[in-house]
């Protein structure tokens, strides 16, 4: 669950390079630069190079998170959510996740989506839900996709529409499997027009999710 996105370092450079990292960033963190603390937890939280220790890791994913980097909150909300490094507590969840959601982290959004839909932290609220796996959607994020697709065929937080679903299915079918064979299954119940209507709702969902990140 702990990751990293551009423009930092990704999990299989920090295996790589761990001990030259570990003493770079652990001086530059003391420093107090965030993306070292960030990293450094990283390499706390899944022992690359050093011991496993969730509790410096918190420390440090805390440190990062105050200092405003996304995926720090992000982690930290897990932190929170999974009582790693620190007692376990929803509602801080809840708040860590959203500030990395309403800072554009494609996957803070779909965890404050899904604190949404679960009442996690949060009165559950499936309007509110879909929202930002809607957000997520169209930051990119395929999991989001996948799951407006599965709301979009069953209704739940949105009027049902086997259109859209087929679109948002269709979207996130080329980096997961299950959207794929999703795809596939809902397209026998559908008639040719639909279809036709579905691949081209993907074509106008492809084109604003390339104007969103072209933004950011």
């Amino acid at each position: 669950p702990f990751y990293i996105q551009k423009p930092f370092q990704n999990t299989k450079t920090l295996k790589k390079s761990e001990g030259k990292k570990f003493q770079l960033w652990s001086a530059d963190a003391e420093k107090g630069n965030a993306i070292a603390q960030y990293n450094l937890a990283l390499l706390y939280v899944n022992g690359y190079g050093i011991d496993k220790n969730d509790a410096k890791a918190f420390k440090l994913f805390s440190k990062a998170a105050e200092a405003g980097v996304p995926q720090a909150q992000r982690n930290l909300g897990f932190c929170y959510r999974s009582g790693s490094g620190v007692s376990q507590d929803d509602s801080k969840a809840f708040l860590w996740f959203r500030k990395s959601a309403l800072n554009g982290l494609a996957d803070g959004q779909f965890c404050l989506a899904f604190c949404y839909a679960h009442g996690i932290g949060v009165k559950k609220d499936q309007f509110e839900a879909v929202k930002w796996f809607q957000e997520s959607a169209l930051n990119g994020l395929p999991e989001a996709q996948y799951i407006l697709g599965l709301r979009y065929k069953i209704g739940c937080g949105v009027d049902k529409d086997i259109v859209e679903a087929f679109a948002f299915f269709n979207l996130a079918s080329d980096k997961q499997d299950v959207a794929r064979r999703k795809r596939i299954q809902l397209a026998k119940e559908m008639t040719k027009e639909q279809i036709a209507r579905g691949k081209r709702r993907t074509k106008e969902l492809q084109e604003q999710i390339k104007a969103f990140l072209s933004r950011n």
